[in-house]
C-alpha cells in the first residue's frame, strides 16, 4: 500500500462546506453547529468565491503550542462572547481532506487525487489564515519527527492509503502516538511529498 503521513494536531474535528448560493455550514463529526462559536471561521468560509466542502479540524494556538484548552472554552460561546474570543484567541482550520468543489464530488476519487487538488486550490487561490493546509509526508523519518512535537500539540501521526477513497468513519487510516512507532511504509520507503518540517503556527 502507498501510505502517506499526516501530523494529528490537538483540535476539534469539524466539516466546513459552502456552496454556489452563499449558503454555509461549520458543523462537528457529530453533526452540531460550530459556526456561532467559531464567528471568524464562519465568516472566513461565507467569503470563499467557489463552493466547496472541507473534512478539517479547529485549532487555537497560543504563542508556540496548539492550546486544546482554549478550543473548547471557545465551544461554549455565543454571541458577542464569541466575537470578543475570536479576537482575543483566534482559531485555525486545518484542512486535511477536499470531498467537493465546484460542484465536483471527489469521495470516490483515491486519497492522493483529493491531496493533489486540495494543494492546488490552496495555491491557485492563495488561502491564507484561518485557512491551514495540514502537512503532508511519505517519508518515515520526518513522520517520526513529527511524533517527537508533542510539546507543540502534536499528538501523533495519521496515516493513510494513498489509493483508497473518502470513507466516512472507515478506518482505512491508522494513528500512532508513540515516538518510535513504525510508519507502515517502512518496509518499502516512499519519496518525500510536500511536507512541512514542524508544525510552525500559520502567521
Amino acid at each position: 500500500m502507498n501510505w502517506f503521513a499526516e501530523p494529528k494536531w490537538d483540535g476539534f474535528r469539524a466539516f466546513a462546506a459552502h456552496d454556489a448560493a452563499g449558503s454555509t455550514a461549520l458543523r462537528s463529526r457529530g453533526g452540531n453547529d460550530l459556526s456561532v462559536a467559531f464567528p471568524e471561521v464562519a465568516a472566513a468560509l461565507r467569503e470563499l468565491p467557489f463552493s466547496v466542502v472541507f473534512d478539517g479540524e479547529l485549532v487555537v494556538w497560543e504563542e508556540t503550542r496548539l492550546a486544546f484548552e482554549r478550543l473548547t472554552q471557545r465551544l461554549h460561546r455565543r454571541g458577542t462572547a464569541a466575537q470578543r474570543a475570536a479576537a482575543a484567541q483566534p482559531a485555525h482550520y486545518v484542512v486535511f481532506d477536499l470531498l467537493h468543489v465546484n460542484g465536483r464530488s471527489l469521495r470516490e476519487r483515491p486519497y492522493v487525487d483529493r491531496r493533489q487538488a486540495l494543494e492546488t486550490l490552496f495555491e491557485r487561490e492563495g488561502l491564507a489564515a484561518p485557512w491551514t493546509l495540514r502537512p503532508l509526508t511519505g517519508d518515515a523519518d520526518v513522520a517520526r519527527e513529527w511524533l517527537g512535537w508533542s510539546v507543540a500539540g502534536v499528538e501523533g501521526c495519521v496515516f493513510k492509503d494513498g489509493g483508497e477513497s473518502y470513507r466516512p468513519g472507515a478506518r482505512s487510516w491508522r494513528k500512532c502516538s508513540a515516538v518510535g512507532a513504525r510508519h507502515p511504509g517502512d518496509d518499502r520507503r516512499r519519496g518525500h511529498r510536500s511536507a512541512s518540517p514542524s508544525p510552525e503556527p500559520p502567521p
